[in-house]
């Protein structure tokens, strides 16, 4: 954490703020996110993250030196700079009274089929093309119901197209900001995933997307993890370390 502090009507303030994005709180989140698109300029967007991270009051803001000002915004640039939010910070929305559940940190309770085959797509449309339906569809797949019966490392029901289908009417009330700051979590665990796994995503050109009419599940499945169905159902990060023995087994046959 960044820690401030300066005399204001005679009294020493002090604040905090974060120097990572796993330290900011979930309301300061999602009032930077408002902020983030939102038409204001871009000096005024960097003064409200000031005040948004650290706390700092409206009013107490204004007074301080311009000096200082400029001084503090250079202790925010990691956040500014670089998305590596990979702890989940909305666990749960509601709409219309329903409840529905959002992933674990790291994306780490995904299956592989929902991460390659539900996510990335929509991921990717809705960044190239600023495709609000596409971020829609990507919330109506990261966030479903409580599961019924026990929970192994996973609240949420399985995840099924029809499903998905149904929330999508739902999810298009939910607040479009909200949507974003969810849009925005997965890329940040996304970034993590693709930095922890280097090896598997060069295969995919770096960026980590799997080119069209290439189904990575289904080009795997009917080995060690199983047929098609258990494949898919497998947790990513297994299903990854899976790849990379793969790469590993391929590279040691091209030395022979």
């Amino acid at each position: 954490m960044n820690s401030l502090s300066f005399q204001y009507r005679g009294k020493l303030r002090q604040y905090k703020g974060p120097s990572v994005w796993n330290e900011v709180p979930r309301r300061a989140f999602l009032l930077w996110m408002a902020v983030m698109y939102s038409r204001y300029t871009d000096d005024m967007k960097l003064r409200l993250g000031v005040m948004i991270f650290y706390g700092i009051p409206v009013k107490t803001y204004t007074k301080i030196k311009e000096s200082l000002r400029l001084q503090i915004l250079p202790s925010l640039q990691n956040l500014f700079n670089s998305n590596t939010l990979n702890r989940w910070l909305i666990p749960s929305v509601s709409v219309f009274g329903r409840k529905f559940y959002g992933p674990a940190d790291k994306l780490s309770n995904l299956t592989a089929f929902e991460y390659f085959n539900a996510c990335e797509p929509l991921y990717f449309k809705w960044k190239q093309n600023n495709d609000e339906a596409a971020l829609t569809a990507l919330c109506a797949v990261l966030y479903r119901p409580a599961r019924k019966g026990p929970v192994d490392n996973d609240l949420r029901e399985p995840y099924t197209d029809a499903g998905r289908a149904k929330r999508i009417r739902l999810f298009k009330f939910l607040r479009i900001n909200t949507r974003r700051a969810i849009g925005f979590n997965y890329e940040g665990c996304r970034n993590f995933i693709l930095k922890v796994h280097p090896r598997v995503f060069k295969q995919q050109g770096g960026n980590g997307r799997i080119p069209k009419r290439h189904d990575v599940t289904l080009s795997v499945a009917g080995g060690a993890l199983g047929d098609l169905n258990a494949t898919r159902a497998t947790n990513l990060y297994d299903f990854l370390l899976h790849l990379e023995r793969l790469i590993d087994q391929d590279e040691r046959s091209n030395e022979t």
